[in-house]
């Protein structure tokens, strides 16, 4: 059950990460928003794909970004691989196993009355609708993906919830010499965002769009006052000196209006 959800929502929040050309620029699309409450954080494993890897995928002509998070409970990684993906959303694992899978992003039931559990903002909406409403993926990237015929369509999730603070740490083990259970912020650096955007929860409108260098410590996120994003993929901004080490990571994210944790499954780290 957990893989099956880790699969879907991965694979619908990177569809969205390829960088589009001028070539690839499509009109009249139409963006789809969802906007969410922050009720759930879900702390995911993953890494990047190796150049083997990588050159595999392209052979058998299937699009990839270069990440993967269909790792597997108590696999061995090197540290410059690992990738920690923290996701937000309004629902329990157990009513995200059900989730369908649309063009760009997950839409979490076909019940459409009970579909959004937060007010639209209107503001961000106009904005993200000039940012992201014109582009499209080109053919050769949705190959090997199950999309509607009809591409006009972008289903945008946001979240509405403003992030006071976000931290992480190791729970089993010591990592650059700080004990288990402390803070680990400022070996961490922001790999993604997706959808790729900073919204701000003081003006609703937003920070950096898909075009922007964005902010690459937690550090320097939350100096914006943010609205929660969907998905953050988080990298060892170095390599810890005290592997190899097996450890869960910890994250713990406090809204403006509660505290979430969630623990990832255990992974070996080494050289």
């Amino acid at each position: 059950m957990g893989k099956k959800f880790l699969l879907i929502l991965f694979c619908a929040l990177f569809l969205f990460s390829c960088e589009e050309t001028e070539d690839e620029m499509g009109s009249g699309n139409f963006v789809e928003f969802h906007p969410r409450e922050c009720n759930y954080v879900y702390s995911l494993l993953g890494c990047t794909l190796t150049k083997e890897q990588v050159q595999a995928y392209d052979e058998a002509n299937i699009y990839n970004d270069g990440y993967r998070a269909d790792i597997q409970k108590d696999s061995v990684y090197s540290a410059d691989r690992v990738l920690l993906l923290v996701y937000t959303t309004d629902r329990s694992r157990d009513s995200l196993f059900n989730a369908v899978l649309y063009s760009i992003f997950m839409v979490f039931s076909e019940d459409k009355e009970n579909d959004f559990t937060a007010p639209h903002l209107p503001i961000l909406e106009n904005q993200l609708t000039e940012s992201f409403g014109k582009t499209i993926l080109p053919p050769e990237k949705t190959r090997s993906i199950d999309l509607p015929s009809s591409l006009g369509v972008i289903l945008m999730e946001y979240r509405t919830d403003a992030v006071r603070n976000l931290t992480i740490s190791s729970l089993d083990a010591t990592l650059f010499g700080c004990p288990a259970g402390t803070p680990l912020n400022d070996y961490f650096e922001i790999d993604m965002y997706q959808p790729d955007f900073i919204a701000s929860s003081l003006t609703q409108g937003l920070v950096f769009d898909r075009f922007e260098d964005k902010p690459k410590t937690i550090r320097e996120w939350l100096y914006y006052s943010p609205l929660a994003s969907p998905g953050i993929f988080l990298r060892f901004s170095s390599t810890p000196p005290e592997l190899p080490v097996s450890t869960r990571f910890v994250v713990t994210m406090e809204t403006n209006k509660k505290v979430l944790r969630d623990t990832s499954e255990v992974i070996h780290i080494v050289r």
